[in-house]
C-alpha cells in the first residue's frame, strides 16, 4: 500500500485504486468482476483496456465453468493448447490485436471458437460459433451492454 498524500486514503497495490483507508487499512473494496479487492493484481493485468479485460475475463470464468478446456490462437498460431488454467490462458493472450479462443470437451476435441477483437472496447466479442451455449455469453454480455449503456465502470 503507497500512501499518496496525508489524507485518509491510499492506491491499492493489487488493483490500483485509490481506496479510504480505515484504522491505516485499505477499506474493502473490488469490482464488478472479481468482487472484493483480494490485494493482489487482477486477472489478466497486462490487458491495455479495462472494459474488455473485464468483459473477457468473465468470458474465461464461464467458459471453464462450462466445462471446455481453451486454447488460444493469437491470429498467426495456436499459441497454447487445450488449457483449463486461467492464469496460462492470460498470460499469452492479448500480445496481437485479436485472439480466438479455442473451445474442446474432455476428449481434446475442438468444438468451437470465440474471436476476440482488441480495441473494439465493450464489443471486444466479435464473432463465435453458434454450438457454444447462449448461456456461457450470459454474463460477458450482460457486462458489455452495461458499458455500452454508460451503467459499469
Amino acid at each position: 500500500m503507497s500512501r499518496t498524500s496525508d489524507t485518509d486514503a491510499a492506491r491499492c497495490p493489487g488493483c490500483g485504486a485509490m481506496v479510504s483507508l480505515t484504522d491505516g487499512k485499505l477499506r474493502e473494496h473490488g469490482s464488478v468482476v472479481s468482487g472484493p479487492c483480494s490485494g493482489k493484481l487482477p486477472p489478466f493485468s497486462n490487458h491495455r483496456n479495462e472494459t474488455e479485460r473485464q468483459i473477457i475475463v468473465l468470458l474465461v470464468e464461464d467458459l471453464l465453468r462450462a466445462g471446455y478446456k481453451l486454447g488460444v490462437n493469437d491470429g498467426e498460431e495456436v499459441v497454447l493448447e487445450s488449457c483449463a488454467d486461467p492464469e496460462r490462458i492470460f498470460a499469452v493472450m492479448s500480445t496481437t490485436d485479436e485472439d480466438y479462443l479455442l473451445t474442446e470437451r474432455e476428449e481434446d476435441e475442438r468444438t468451437g471458437w470465440v474471436r476476440l477483437i482488441y480495441g473494439n472496447g465493450c464489443d471486444v466479442i466479435s464473432d463465435y460459433t453458434v454450438n457454444i451455449p447462449d448461456s456461457v455469453f450470459e454474463r460477458a454480455n450482460a457486462l458489455s451492454e452495461r458499458f455500452s449503456s454508460g451503467g459499469a465502470s
